[in-house]
C-alpha cells in the first residue's frame, strides 16, 4: 500500500510538471505576440510624447491581462514596457533639472542686482551732500533706472523704492538749495519761465472750456443741421 501511495504521488507530480510545462509553452507563445507589439512600439516611441506613449503601453498591458501568461513572462514583459518609458522619463528629469538651475541662477542674478542697487543708494546717500546737483541727479537717475529694469515682483520693487525715499528727499533739498543760490539774473530768468508756463496753462484751460462749450451746444436739440456743422468746424479749428 505504501508503494502504491508513492506511485500516486509520483504520478501526480509528473502530471503537475506536465501541466506547468504546457502552461509555460503556451505562455511562451503568447509572450511572443506581446513582444512583437512592444517591438513595433519601440520603433515609434522615440518620436512620441510621454502621454501618447503611455496610452500605447496601456493598450499592450490590457492585452497582457486578457491572455494567460506565466508570472516570469509577465515580469519580463513589464520590464520591457518600462524600458520604453525610460528615455522619456530621463529627458523630463533632465529638463526639470535645467529649469531648476535656470531659476536658481535667475534668483542669484536678481539678488546681486538688488544688492548693487542698495549699495549704490547707500554710497550716494553718504556722499550726496558734497556732490554737485548734476552729478547727484545723474547718479540718482541711474539707480532709479536700475530699479525699473529689475525683474522682480511688484511688492519687492515697492520695498526697494521706499528705501530710495531719503535719496529722493535729498535731491529735492539740493534742487531747492540750487535755486536759492541763483544769481539775480538767473532768478529773473526762472521767474520769466514760470510766467510763460502759467500763461500756457491758462491758455490750455481756456481752450478746454471753449471746446466743452462747443460740445454742449452741439449736443442741444435746438440746433439745425447747418449750425451744428458750423460749430463742429469751430471745434476742429480750436483743436
Amino acid at each position: 500500500k505504501l508503494s502504491q501511495c508513492w506511485d500516486i504521488v509520483r504520478n501526480l507530480e509528473k502530471e503537475h510538471e506536465k501541466q506547468v510545462f504546457e502552461k509555460k509553452q503556451a505562455s511562451s507563445e503568447q509572450r511572443r505576440s506581446i513582444e512583437k507589439m512592444i517591438e513595433e512600439l519601440k520603433g515609434r516611441s522615440a518620436e512620441m510624447a510621454l502621454r501618447d506613449l503611455d496610452k500605447e503601453i496601456d493598450v499592450i498591458s490590457k492585452e497582457m491581462r486578457e491572455i494567460s501568461l506565466h508570472r516570469d513572462d509577465v515580469r519580463y514583459l513589464r520590464d520591457e514596457l518600462a524600458k520604453l518609458r525610460a528615455p522619456q522619463i530621463a529627458a523630463m528629469e533632465q529638463k526639470t533639472r535645467e529649469l531648476e538651475e535656470a531659476e536658481r541662477q535667475a534668483i542669484l542674478v536678481k539678488r546681486e542686482k538688488i544688492a548693487k542697487i542698495k549699495d549704490a543708494a547707500a554710497q550716494l546717500m553718504k556722499e550726496g551732500a558734497s556732490l554737485a546737483l548734476d552729478v547727484f541727479t545723474s547718479s540718482y537717475e541711474a539707480i532709479v533706472q536700475d530699479l525699473q529694469n529689475l525683474e522682480a515682483p511688484r511688492m519687492e520693487k515697492q520695498q526697494l523704492e521706499r528705501t530710495l525715499r531719503p535719496l529722493k528727499d535729498l535731491l529735492a533739498d539740493k534742487k531747492e538749495e540750487s535755486l536759492l543760490n541763483l544769481s539775480d539774473d538767473d532768478k529773473k530768468t526762472v521767474e520769466n519761465l514760470k510766467t510763460v508756463l502759467e500763461q500756457k496753462k491758462e491758455r490750455r484751460q481756456e481752450m478746454k472750456d471753449i471746446l466743452e462749450s462747443h460740445r454742449k451746444t452741439i449736443g442741444s436739440s435746438g440746433l439745425d443741421f447747418d449750425k451744428a456743422i458750423q460749430l463742429r468746424e469751430l471745434i476742429d479749428q480750436d483743436k
